[in-house]
């Protein structure tokens, strides 16, 4: 499986039979195209074996299209304006919905909207599933719109913090201290006096509950909340690394190291493990993935990287599992290990932990092993490492990644 590309229209060709079911959906699609091409416009494009299997054309747009009914809310969109992937590639398709998400979030833009017709069945239930809800037509297409929840959401925190200053209820130690997001919301849920005095402020209450995210780890992707959860740093070897987390391959590393299996695609991963204290995972819980130095790197300090933050779908040990069948039914959507391999583990108990997750964020810069250690000190061994708060955020800015989908 090659990486996914950004090329020009002009340098793909129009004439692949990939594009033969577009031009039937589409009469005007080859005029549409030749005009992306004349003003040089680029596409995400995917190749295996030199065959084109996918191709996604993302757009910013400004202003509304006025021929969407009803119309769109005022705000900048991410319009995924031509969306195909061979059949039966639905992992593929994850692959592709993630990288919209990542484009949207890298130009600071929440809101993405996609059309499609109502045979597109397949490509719709994908797109429901990672949060993409029916908003209404465009002529005899519908129209499916997905907000990336942020902190960018919380408006009205201002007004909030007006109202509680305010607030005759609220002991004078609570008005002596400054009033910020994060304080407000630990204290509500820490202090009981708080949460009395804030429950008697319909504002603050209305407030409180608009921060509840829903439970569907899917629907609320990429948006990693930190409320609640435990985070910690989970090491994995180079030869699953990228295998697994292709789109945190590092730029050292060829293209061929990613191997030609659907699992490489999927938003969701199962990793096997032998780690102690795994088992102690909760769903929910914030997993900074960490690449372990390459066998013939002289030194970790600069080979041994963080590279992603990952969400916890579930723990499972591998003695739950009924048979060898199950077992395997579990694992091999979502992993990169054979089927042999898999009934391997399964008789040998190897790897015991089984953790199941979601690839939310690829860092942008990758934490090398000695800002890691001066961010968490005295760490002995690095194969899984409880964070406190403050070393989360540390690990988070240093990746440079838009923080605004880490809402606290």
């Amino acid at each position: 499986m090659s990486n996914i590309k950004y090329k020009k229209f002009a340098d793909i060709n129009l004439r692949d039979s990939f594009f033969d079911s577009l031009r039937e959906d589409y009469p005007e699609f080859d005029t549409w195209y030749q005009k992306k091409a004349k003003a040089e416009e680029s596409a995400y494009v995917l190749y295996e074996e030199n065959k084109l299997v996918c191709f996604v054309y993302l757009k910013i747009e400004n202003s509304l299209d006025t021929n969407i009914i009803p119309p769109l809310y005022p705000t900048r969109w991410v319009k995924i304006g031509t969306f195909k992937i061979e059949a039966r590639r639905t992992k593929l398709g994850q692959r592709f919905i993630k990288r919209a998400f990542d484009f949207a979030i890298s130009h600071n833009i929440f809101d993405l909207y996609v059309t499609a017709y109502d045979k597109h069945i397949v490509l719709i239930d994908i797109l429901k599933r990672y949060g993409f809800v029916e908003y209404g037509k465009k002529g005899n297409e519908k129209v499916l719109t997905k907000h990336i929840i942020s902190n960018n959401d919380l408006l009205t925190f201002s007004e909030v913090c007006g109202k509680l200053e305010q607030c005759p209820l609220l002991s004078k130690k609570f008005n002596n201290l400054p009033i910020s997001q994060k304080n407000v919301i630990s204290r509500y849920r820490q202090d009981l006096n708080f949460q009395l005095c804030c429950s008697k402020c319909d504002h603050f209450f209305h407030f409180y509950k608009s921060l509840e995210l829903p439970d569907d780890l899917s629907f609320i992707f990429p948006t990693v909340s930190t409320r609640e959860t435990k985070k910690y740093i989970l090491s994995i070897y180079p030869e699953y690394h990228t295998r697994m987390f292709s789109d945190s391959k590092l730029h050292t590393e060829s293209d061929s190291i990613l191997c030609d299996i659907s699992e490489s695609n999927s938003i969701h991963k199962v990793y096997l493990s032998a780690i102690s204290d795994t088992q102690f995972l909760k769903r929910g819980d914030l997993l900074v993935i960490y690449r372990t130095k390459d066998k013939d790197a002289p030194s970790a300090n600069y080979s041994s990287v963080a590279t992603s933050l990952c969400v916890v779908e579930e723990y499972r040990s591998i003695y739950s599992f009924e048979d060898e069948e199950n077992f395997i039914k579990y694992c091999s959507p979502y992993n990169i290990f054979s089927t042999k391999e898999l009934k391997h583990y399964y008789e040998t108990k190897r790897y015991p932990h089984i953790i199941k997750m979601t690839y939310n964020i690829s860092f942008n810069k990758r934490v090398v092993l000695d800002k890691l250690r001066k961010i968490i000190p005295n760490v002995s061994y690095w194969g899984f490492v409880a964070l406190d708060i403050q070393q989360f955020y540390q690990i988070i800015q240093e990746a440079e990644i838009n923080d605004s989908i880490v809402v606290y």
